[in-house]
């Protein structure tokens, strides 16, 4: 029993591009927190994808917010170019593994429309956490 009391279903963990991803990542090492969120996530990482379609996700139960640009990696002409697919690719493989997905595709590039992803992301927040 922990000295602190913790509410172990309100432990929110996301990040925005490789904080995104290392939250995706967390899905698969550990079974908490109940809650993660990536926002443009950097899902074209080398190998990740297919990380992510061998895995067998430790945290099934987990709520998970996926958004990203429809635009990310647009005038790239390196693996950054293949970040759309990609990451439709990805969401799609979360889907498949757990239950609670919700994904989302804006038509902006990786850092831009910052402030309705931020306020779309605490909608979706303020609902699973009922504040």
């Amino acid at each position: 029993m922990s000295e602190y009391s913790i509410d172990y279903k309100r432990i929110v963990y996301g990040g925005y591009s490789l904080g995104g991803l290392a939250a995706v990542y967390s899905l698969s090492t550990i079974d908490i927190p109940s809650i993660v969120f990536s926002l443009c996530g950097s899902f074209w990482y080398p190998d990740f994808i297919n990380y992510c379609k061998a895995t067998d996700f430790k945290n099934k139960k987990a709520s998970v917010y996926l958004q990203n640009g429809k635009l990310e990696g647009d005038k790239h002409n390196n693996i950054l170019e293949n970040a759309p697919k990609i990451s439709t690719d990805l969401h799609s493989v979360i889907k498949e593994k757990l239950v609670d997905v919700t994904s989302v595709f804006d038509n902006y590039g990786h850092h831009e429309n910052l402030e309705i992803r931020y306020n779309n992301l605490c909608i979706w927040l303020s609902e699973k956490l009922k504040v």
